[in-house]
């Protein structure tokens, strides 16, 4: 589990609990800042049953759950993800979100 132990992921999970909304930018249907990364992540743990979710970054994307197939996600799953700002990245296989 990438040196991070169960124990401390289920202390994560009952501290943090998953976001089902996030908030918007009145302007936009964008969502603000850190709050779509942070949903679109706690969504991933949640989805990986509260297990590690390995995450890379490359100048100026995040990357996370390559662990999780693109076809692991229903339509309603994909839809809240783009909702939260990410994208499915083909070239990496993996969620993207752009900073």
């Amino acid at each position: 589990m990438g040196g991070v132990s169960e124990e401390t992921m289920k202390q994560y999970a009952e501290v943090v609990p998953v976001t089902t909304s996030v908030p918007v930018d009145s302007k936009t249907t964008d969502p603000v800042g850190a709050e779509g990364l942070i949903a679109g992540l706690q969504f991933l743990i949640k989805k990986a049953n509260n297990s590690y979710v390995e995450t890379n970054a490359e100048h100026d994307v995040i990357f996370a759950g390559p662990e999780l197939r693109e076809d692991d996600f229903s339509e309603e799953e994909k839809k809240q993800m783009v909702e939260f700002g990410w994208h499915w990245s083909k070239e990496a296989d993996s969620w993207a979100y752009f900073t």
